[in-house]
């Protein structure tokens, strides 16, 4: 067995482990600058404004991480 960096998604290939990081933050700017960070060195990235827009998304069963902003607005 070879050990070695896990394979991750790039645009170029579309190569994928199915790793997944989720971003959920409510300033665009932010949600993008992220995005755009953890697409850069090649993992896949689903960005949301909401935490409802999150939960309405059909998620992977496989290794993810999310990226949650504390201090979003709205209901509480």
């Amino acid at each position: 067995m070879t050990t070695g960096p896990p394979r991750r998604t790039t645009a170029e290939t579309g190569t994928t482990d199915g790793s997944v990081i989720y971003v959920v933050d409510d300033d665009a700017a932010i949600r993008q600058a992220l995005g755009a960070l953890m697409r850069s060195v090649g993992f896949r990235v689903e960005v949301f404004e909401s935490p409802d827009e999150f939960l309405k998304f059909p998620h992977y069963a496989g290794p993810s991480c999310l990226i949650l902003d504390a201090r979003l607005r709205g209901k509480r």
